[in-house]
């Protein structure tokens, strides 16, 4: 492939990912920060809040 190639290639992905962005903040996809976060040997523990209305939400793997 050339680099014209490439490059037209890569419009329809470029699209693709910004229509997915603008649709999901216009949809209200929920916003969570990551509070804990816990990797260890068998277990993993992640804690999150949503910042649209501060429920807590508690991920055991393991």
């Amino acid at each position: 492939m050339t680099n014209k190639t490439k490059s037209v290639a890569a419009i329809p992905l470029f699209a693709g990912a910004l229509l997915l962005a603008g649709v999901c903040g216009v949809s209200g996809c929920e916003q969570k920060e990551k509070v804990f976060e816990l990797d260890a040997p068998g277990v993993e523990v992640d804690v999150e809040k949503s910042k649209r209305d501060g429920a807590v939400d508690v991920d055991v793997d393991g």
